[in-house]
């Protein structure tokens, strides 16, 4: 074997210690992240997090507003089957109220006849808002006329039989706004 220089032999133990310091460096980067690193991955999460908490919401407000104008929707299908009996629409009365819808119901002056003799359920419990509260709530109100401005009906002999209605619900950020008293959502009859 031929020899190695005196200069060769000293630079061995250099190059391995060059080798042991690029080797553990690179060792001690694979151990853990930068802060850099943790704050893009802290910072994508939290960007996830919040759209995802925005959509979320949103399916609730949806969802909430479609059973709302479900809930209309049966209650005008009682109106009208309570009107078909009587030929008039109950007086108004609290929707928030609960409880049941019968022949009955907002009758506080003149009952129709189906109230004294036999009284009729239509529905036993009036649907309430999906979030029941000072600001969502339906709202039920009889009317004689369908005019602008007209007053409330009572189904008195002095005042005529309430004919028209008007059923409405406050729904949350509306695609559409719809001037209601009681809400922004708006049910009349056919």
């Amino acid at each position: 074997m031929p020899e190695v220089p005196a200069k060769v032999i000293l630079l061995i133990p250099q190059l391995q210690s060059m080798f042991d310091a690029v080797s553990h460096s690179t060792i001690d980067r694979q151990r853990g992240f930068s802060l850099i690193e943790l704050l893009v991955v802290i910072g994508i999460i939290g960007l996830v997090t919040g759209i995802g908490a925005s959509f979320a919401a949103s399916v609730q407000r949806n969802t909430r507003n479609a059973q709302r104008q479900s809930d209309l929707n049966i209650i005008k299908s009682v109106l009208q089957q309570y009107y078909a009996d009587n030929n008039f629409y109950p007086d108004t009365f609290n929707l928030g109220a609960g409880g049941e819808f019968s022949s009955c119901t907002g009758n506080n002056i003149t009952p129709p006849p189906t109230c004294n003799s036999k009284k009729k359920i239509y529905l036993k419990s009036l649907p309430k808002d999906p979030q029941a509260s000072a600001t969502q709530y339906y709202s039920y109100k009889a009317f004689r006329s369908s005019a602008a401005g007209a007053q409330e009906c009572t189904n008195s002999v002095n005042q005529g039989k309430c004919h028209y209605y008007q059923l409405c619900a406050s729904l949350e950020n509306p695609a559409v706004p719809v001037s209601c008293t009681g809400g922004n959502f708006l049910v009349t009859p056919l």
